[in-house]
C-alpha cells in the first residue's frame, strides 16, 4: 500500500498513452490518472469520452499550470520530447518520457541538470527491458547439462491492444509451445521436461518501480535512469565521430 498518491498528467493520446501508459497508471498503487492533454478529441478518438473521470486539456501549458499534477508522462512524437520534458521539470513535475529519450547526449545532460536543480526525477520509458524475450533469451542457451530454447516475441503488446488488462490472469505469459527445456542425465541421455510455470516480469514491474521512485524521491530508485539513456547516446555519437574522423573516440 502506497503512503501517498501522486496525480499523473499524460501529454498525448495516441497508442503510447492508450496502450502502454494509462492501463498501468491505473494499476500502480502510487498513481492516479488526473489529466490528459489531447489537442483535438473527436468521435472514435476522444480522451474525454474514454476517461470522463479525468481532467482534460487541449493545451500543454494548461496541464503544466495545474498545481495538482505531480507527474507528467510525455507520450508525444520524439521531436518535442526535450522541450516538453524540460518544461514539465521547470513546472515542478516528475517526468516519464517515452523512448527515444532525446536526440543528443548534450540535451540529455541538460535535462538531467534541470531535474536535479528542481529536485525532480526523470525516467525513460524503455519498457522493452521487461519483455519476456529480452529477460529470457529468445534463441538457444546451451550447456553441458541441458538447453533452453525460446522462440517468438513478448505477448504484452498484443494483449494490451486486444484490451487485456495488466491485472488479468495470464497477462504477459508466454505460450508453452514457445519454450522448450531439455536436460541431460548422468548417462548422457537428453530428454524434454516441463518449463517451470513462473510469474512473468511485465511492464507492471517497471511502473511499480517508477511509482516507488516518485514516492521516495530518490534518483537511484528510478528504473530507467536518464544517465543510462545519455550514455547510450554518447556511444552512438562516438561511433559516428569515429567513422567520420577514422580515429578512436573516448568520453
Amino acid at each position: 500500500m502506497a503512503s501517498k498518491s501522486f496525480n499523473v498528467g499524460v501529454i498525448g493520446y495516441g497508442m503510447s498513452a492508450k496502450i502502454f501508459h494509462i492501463p498501468f497508471i491505473a494499476t500502480t498503487p502510487q498513481f492516479k490518472l488526473h489529466a490528459i492533454v489531447q489537442r483535438s478529441p473527436k468521435d472514435g478518438n476522444s480522451a474525454p469520452a474514454d476517461h470522463p473521470e479525468a481532467k482534460h486539456y487541449t493545451d500543454v501549458q494548461d496541464l503544466l499550470a495545474d498545481a495538482a499534477v505531480d507527474v507528467v508522462v510525455v507520450t508525444t512524437p520524439p521531436d518535442n520530447h526535450f522541450a516538453l520534458t524540460k518544461a514539465a521539470l521547470e513546472a515542478g513535475k516528475h517526468v516519464l518520457t517515452e523512448k527515444p529519450f532525446v536526440p543528443t547526449s548534450a540535451e540529455a545532460d541538460q535535462l538531467i541538470a534541470v531535474a536535479r536543480a528542481h529536485g525532480r526525477l526523470i525516467c525513460v520509458y524503455q519498457n522493452r527491458r521487461w519483455d519476456s524475450d529480452f529477460l529470457t533469451p529468445r534463441f538457444w542457451v546451451r550447456g553441458l547439462k541441458g538447453s533452453f530454447h525460446k522462440v517468438g516475441l513478448d505477448p504484452q503488446e498484443d494483449q494490451l491492444k486486444a484490451g487485456v488488462k495488466p491485472t488479468a490472469e495470464g497477462f504477459g505469459k508466454d505460450k508453452p509451445e514457445s519454450m522448450r527445456l531439455s536436460v541431460v542425465d548422468a548417462q548422457g541421455k537428453s530428454s524434454l521436461i516441463a518449463v517451470p510455470d513462473l510469474k512473468p516480469e511485465t511492464y507492471t514491474t517497471f511502473y511499480n518501480a517508477f511509482g516507488r521512485a516518485v514516492e521516495t524521491g530518490k534518483e537511484e530508485d528510478v528504473p530507467v535512469k536518464p544517465t543510462e539513456a545519455r550514455d547510450v547516446l554518447r556511444i552512438i555519437e562516438a561511433i559516428q565521430e569515429s567513422a567520420k574522423s577514422g580515429k578512436d573516440v573516448t568520453f
